[in-house]
């Protein structure tokens, strides 16, 4: 079965007090977005987060690797299970 090419994203995602007033808001909401992106191509939605991967992934995205541990760590975005080191 394919999958679905669209997601739902809430709208009021820019009155964020927390990510969109402390971060650049177009930077942390595009690094937002590019995470959505990669999960939504994987099974069950769920990604290896090793620090071996979040850097190729922030090299290839052309990212600052700590802006991107931020969006993904410090906000409640995602779930993030450390032990298994999957998002």
């Amino acid at each position: 079965m394919k999958k679905d090419q669209y997601f739902n994203l809430e709208v009021n995602l820019l009155n964020d007090a927390g990510m969109m007033s402390e971060l650049d808001a177009a930077e942390a909401l595009g690094i937002y977005v590019m995470l959505l992106l990669h999960l939504r191509t994987k099974d069950n939605y769920e990604a290896s987060c090793t620090p071996l991967l979040l850097r190729a992934f922030a090299r290839r995205h052309d990212l600052e690797l700590d802006m991107l541990e931020k969006v993904l760590h410090d906000y409640n975005l995602f779930e993030v299970d450390e032990e298994r080191q999957t998002i």
